[in-house]
């Protein structure tokens, strides 16, 4: 059982970042501030810091079983929590997490803040101490699969956010993915779905090409970078030869070259 891969944190960080704008058009800063941007920021941070490749490429997912058990490496229990940081900090930090001894799944607790508790920096250090010992207690099966389409999704959101915030390693952890795939999953105009250690797999599928050409058009938008724009010119060009389907007007969602099922799907244009 594996946590939903690149594409949904991905999808998450692009919509915190528009509900982080839409609230500073609407409102200005404020609280909503930290939990929208705050949100999207600590997504990011996180598939830079465990779901990157050295290549600059993003794995496709981490498993979410531990111990033999589904979940177990994210729950607390809140003696757990309070043999971690102390009595002290332990308690006050259950409290605001809605940490409790019975449980909240399966006798533990999932932290969160269904509690009403408002959104706040103050248990930071907290935080990174009890990731530091879950870390160094076990380890996640990383699935280390480098797909196109989910890549091409996280350079999008990594462009959003760049351009949201200013940070400018976010614009290059976007710009570190492309050059992957430009060396490790295309060939000319051809795209490949995956890539595992340097073997590349099969020719790529419409969602490949046209989430390719989005990243390349996202990262023309944060830098203005003409040769972006130039390349996903070529990429929609080349995704209309192959997926085209010219008497019912919308695509067939992998080319001719790929394996023949007995149907061929089309989506409407």
């Amino acid at each position: 059982m594996t946590i939903s891969g690149m594409d949904f944190p991905a999808l998450l960080i692009i919509a915190y970042a528009a509900a982080y704008k839409m609230e500073i058009a609407e409102a200005g800063a404020g609280g909503s501030r930290d939990i929208f941007l705050g949100t999207a920021e600590k997504i990011a941070d996180y598939i830079m810091r465990e779901m990157t490749s050295p290549q600059g490429a993003f794995y496709s997912a981490q498993d979410a079983d531990s111990e033999g058990r589904e979940g177990s490496y994210y729950v607390w229990s809140w003696d757990e929590v309070c043999h971690v940081l102390g009595k002290e900090r332990g308690e006050r930090s259950c409290a605001y997490y809605g940490i409790t001894a019975q449980g909240n799944f399966e006798g533990k607790n999932i932290p969160n803040l269904l509690n009403g508790n408002e959104f706040t920096e103050e248990f930071e250090e907290e935080r990174r101490v009890l990731y530091e010992y879950r870390k160094s207690q076990r380890k996640l099966s990383l699935d280390d699969k480098i797909l196109t389409s989910w890549n091409s999704l996280m350079i999008c959101a990594m462009t959003i956010l760049y351009r949201t915030t200013g940070n400018v390693g976010y614009l290059q952890a976007a710009e570190h993915a492309y050059r992957y795939i430009e060396r490790y999953l295309a060939e000319g105009m051809t795209l490949f779905v995956s890539c595992r250690d340097g073997v590349r797999s099969v020719s790529g599928f419409l969602d490949d090409y046209a989430c390719y050409a989005a990243a390349l058009i996202s990262l023309y938008e944060a830098n203005a970078g003409q040769k972006y724009l130039e390349r996903a010119k070529q990429i929609c060009q080349e995704a209309q030869r192959r997926f085209t389907d010219g008497e019912g007007g919308g695509y067939y969602l992998y080319g001719a070259e790929n394996a023949g099922l007995i149907l061929r799907p089309t989506v409407c244009s």
